[in-house]
C-alpha cells in the first residue's frame, strides 16, 4: 500500500513537473509570436524607408506574413497526425530563424516577400501549438491559463515597441533589432529539444478516438465563436498596423507615437492580469459582451481628442477593455469539451488569422483612399460586432 501511495506520488509530482514545462514552451513560443505580429506595425514607417514604398503598399505585402499563418493554422492537424509535437516545434522554430534571418538580409522586395512568408510560416505553426497545449494540458482552469498564455503575448507586445524606439534611437537599425529579438527563439528551442511531450501526444491520439467533428448545436457556437474571433483580430491588428501612423498624422513625433502600441499593451497586461484571477467568477458570454462594447468606445474616444495624453489613454483603456477577448472566446467555442480536438482549434484559429489578412488589404485600401482615420473606424466597427454575435451564440445555445 506504501509503495502504491508512493508511486501514485511520484507519478503526480512527475506528470505536474512535465505539464509545466510543456506550459513554458508554450508561454515562450507565444511570446514570439507578440514579439513578430507587434514589430511589423512598431517599424512599418523603418520598413516603408529602407524599401522606398508608401505604407499603404507595405501593408499589402505584409498581407504576404497572414496569409503564410493562416496557412500554417490550417495544415497544423495534418503536420499533428504525421510528425510528433516535438519535431513539429522544432521545424516551425526553424522557419521563424530562417525566414526572419533573411528578410533582414536583402535589399529587394520581392525576396523580403518570400523570407516574410516562411517566417510566418513559422509563427502560424508557433500560434496553433502554443493554445492547443494549453488548451489540451487543462480542462477545469482551461481559460484562465488561456489568459496567462495570452498575458505573455501581451508582455512582448509592451516590450516590442519601447525597445524598437529605444534601439532605433540609439543608432541601431530596424535589422539589428529584428535579429535580437530572435533570442528567445533560441531559448524556446533549448526547452524544446530537452523536453518530452508524450502526454500532449497521447491525447491527440485519444481525440481522434473519442472525438469527430460533426455539424450539431455545439458546433454552431463554435462557428459564431470563430466569427467573434475573426472580428477581434481585425481590431487588435488595426490597432498594431494603423495606431502609429495615426498619432504621427495628427502630430506626434515618430519614435514617441511607437508608445501609441506599447500603451495599448500594457493595459491590456494589466487587463489579462486581472482577469487571470477572476475568470472562474465570471460569465464568459457575459465578459465578452460587455468588454467588446467598452473596447470600442474607448477607440471611439480616440477620435475626438487632441491631447496626447488623453490619446494613450483612450488606446490603452481599449486594450484593457479587450485584454482577455481572444482567450474568452477561445474557451466559450470550446466549453464542455475536456479534450479539444485539433479541428476545433484549427476552426477558431484559423478565422483569426483571416481577420488579419483581411485587416491589410482592407485597411490599405480604406487609408489609400479615406485617409488613416478610416481604419480605425473599421476597427471600431468590427469590435462592437464582437457583442452581437456573441450575444446570438448565448441565445443559440440557450434555446437548445
Amino acid at each position: 500500500m506504501l509503495n502504491n501511495i508512493y508511486s501514485q506520488f511520484v507519478y503526480k509530482r512527475t506528470n505536474t513537473s512535465g505539464k509545466n514545462s510543456i506550459a513554458l514552451i508554450s508561454y515562450f513560443i507565444f511570446s514570439y509570436v507578440g514579439i513578430a505580429v507587434i514589430s511589423l506595425g512598431a517599424m512599418k514607417l523603418e520598413l516603408a524607408s529602407h524599401f522606398g514604398i508608401e505604407t499603404s503598399k507595405l501593408q499589402y505585402i505584409l498581407t504576404l506574413f497572414s496569409a503564410a499563418i493562416t496557412v500554417s493554422v490550417v495544415t497544423n492537424k495534418f503536420f499533428l497526425q504525421k510528425f510528433s509535437l516535438k519535431k513539429n516545434l522544432i521545424f516551425s522554430s526553424f522557419a521563424v530563424i530562417l525566414g526572419t534571418l533573411g528578410l533582414t538580409s536583402v535589399q529587394n522586395i520581392v525576396l523580403f516577400s518570400i523570407y516574410i512568408t516562411l517566417a510566418g510560416l513559422g509563427i502560424g505553426l508557433y500560434t496553433s501549438f502554443a493554445n492547443f497545449m494549453i488548451v489540451n494540458l487543462y480542462d477545469d482552469n482551461r481559460s484562465a491559463k488561456l489568459v496567462v498564455l495570452h498575458a505573455c503575448y501581451s508582455a512582448c507586445a509592451v516590450l516590442t515597441p519601447v525597445l524598437a524606439a529605444f534601439l532605433i534611437n540609439r543608432g541601431f537599425s530596424w535589422v539589428v533589432v529584428c535579429r535580437a529579438f530572435l533570442l528567445i527563439v533560441c531559448v524556446s528551442m533549448l526547452l524544446i529539444f530537452k523536453n518530452d511531450f508524450s502526454a500532449i501526444s497521447y491525447e491527440i491520439e485519444s481525440e481522434r478516438k473519442t472525438q469527430k467533428f460533426k455539424i450539431n448545436g455545439l458546433d454552431k457556437k463554435v462557428y459564431l465563436s470563430s466569427l467573434a474571433i475573426f472580428l477581434y483580430t481585425f481590431f487588435e491588428a488595426i490597432v498594431n498596423y494603423w495606431i502609429v501612423e495615426y498619432l504621427v498624422l495628427s502630430g506626434v513625433e515618430s519614435q514617441i507615437s511607437k508608445l501609441g502600441i506599447s500603451s495599448f499593451w500594457i493595459f491590456m497586461v494589466v487587463g489579462r492580469v486581472v482577469i487571470a484571477n477572476i475568470m472562474r467568477y465570471i460569465r464568459l458570454e457575459n465578459y465578452i459582451k460587455t468588454s467588446s462594447i467598452l473596447a470600442g468606445f474607448s477607440l471611439l474616444a480616440l477620435l475626438f481628442t487632441d491631447s496626447l495624453y488623453l490619446s494613450f489613454l483612450c488606446i490603452g483603456l481599449s486594450g484593457m477593455f479587450s485584454a482577455a477577448l481572444y482567450p474568452s472566446i477561445l474557451s466559450f467555442g470550446t466549453q464542455g469539451k475536456k479534450t479539444v480536438d485539433p479541428s476545433v482549434m484549427t476552426t477558431i484559429i484559423l478565422s483569426g488569422s483571416f481577420g488579419v489578412i483581411f485587416c491589410s488589404p482592407v485597411s490599405g485600401a480604406l487609408n489609400e483612399k479615406f485617409g488613416v482615420t478610416a481604419p480605425i473606424v473599421s476597427g471600431i466597427i468590427a469590435i462592437f460586432l464582437v457583442f452581437f454575435v456573441i450575444g446570438g451564440a448565448s441565445t443559440k445555445r440557450s434555446r437548445e
